[in-house]
C-alpha cells in the first residue's frame, strides 16, 4: 500500500505569509484561512513528495520540538476542509479515528489550526446604509 503524500492547492490561491503565521485567499470561495501553529508547517510541506509521517519527522527536525503525527492528521483534516488541499482525505488511508486522535491530543485537539473568514462580495462591499 502507498503512503498517503498530502499536496496543498497552488492554484486559485494566495498566499501572504506575517509573523509566522500564513493566510491563504481561496480566490474561488472567496474566503480566507489563516494558519498557525504547525498548520504553517504542514502547509509548507505538504508538496505531494512527503507522507504524514516525513512531515512530521521534517517539523521535528527542524523545529526542535516533538510534532506527533496524529497532530498532522488532524492539520491535513483541518486544510482538507476548508479545500485548501489538492490532494483530498477521501483519498488517504485510515490512520487514526477522531477520539484516538483526541485522547493522544488532549485538550490541544480543541484548538483551532485553520481560522477561516468568508469576504464579502463586492455587491455586498457597495451596500450602505439605507435610511426610510
Amino acid at each position: 500500500m502507498n503512503p498517503f503524500h498530502p499536496k496543498r492547492r497552488q492554484d486559485g490561491v494566495r498566499v501572504e505569509e506575517f509573523q509566522g503565521e500564513v493566510l491563504v485567499y481561496d480566490l474561488e470561495r472567496h474566503t480566507a484561512h489563516c494558519l498557525n501553529g504547525i498548520a504553517v508547517n504542514v502547509w509548507q510541506l505538504a508538496d505531494g513528495t512527503l507522507s504524514a509521517t516525513e512531515i512530521a519527522e521534517r517539523i521535528t527536525a527542524e523545529q526542535g520540538t516533538d510534532a506527533d503525527e496524529s497532530l498532522v492528521w488532524r492539520a491535513l483534516e483541518e486544510l482538507d476542509k476548508v479545500s485548501l488541499l489538492e490532494t483530498p482525505l477521501s483519498t488517504a488511508p485510515a490512520e487514526l479515528s477522531r477520539r484516538q486522535m483526541v485522547t493522544r491530543l488532549g485538550w490541544a485537539a480543541a484548538i483551532p489550526l485553520v481560522l477561516t473568514v468568508s469576504v464579502p462580495t463586492p455587491a455586498f462591499a457597495q451596500t450602505g446604509f439605507t435610511a426610510v
